[in-house]
């Protein structure tokens, strides 16, 4: 049974080689074809499986072309979000920055009396008055 197995094997090879060598040379398809088979998806006329595969064939390079020009506009869409993002990030420190100098206060205002000027006036008088008072009492 066997024997008879691989002879009939060898048999249908030979034929349907012999039968899709006589066929006139494939051509790439422009469209997807329509394959009526009562066992879709799992056995197809082989005619149709090779037109099927020439069509496969022509459109990888152009899939492959199209990939790649995808590739290349994904790629510069994620760098322009990005630096879209980076410009974003910065606005928002800059915005918090000038919240955060709106919301503080500003610095109590002091009494005249309070201020640095007064002190150093003040200080400046005591030191010219007590320098006279010792000059003053060192010669008399």
């Amino acid at each position: 049974m066997t024997r008879a197995m691989v002879v009939l094997t060898v048999g249908l090879l030979w034929a349907s080689a012999r039968g899709f060598a006589s066929s006139p040379p494939l051509v790439p398809c422009a469209e997807a074809q329509q394959v009526d088979s009562p066992c879709v998806g799992v056995l197809v006329p082989e005619r149709e499986a090779a037109e099927a595969l020439t069509c496969l064939r022509a459109d990888l390079p152009a899939c492959e072309k199209a990939a790649e020009v995808t590739r290349a506009e994904l790629a510069a869409e994620v760098e322009a979000a990005k630096k879209e993002a980076e410009a974003q990030r910065k606005r928002a420190e800059k915005l918090s920055t000038l919240l955060d100098q709106a919301v503080t206060p500003a610095p109590p205002r002091l009494e005249w009396w309070q201020s640095v000027e007064f002190a150093v006036t003040i200080s400046v008088v005591a030191v010219g008055a007590l320098t006279a008072a010792i000059v003053l009492g060192v010669v008399d």
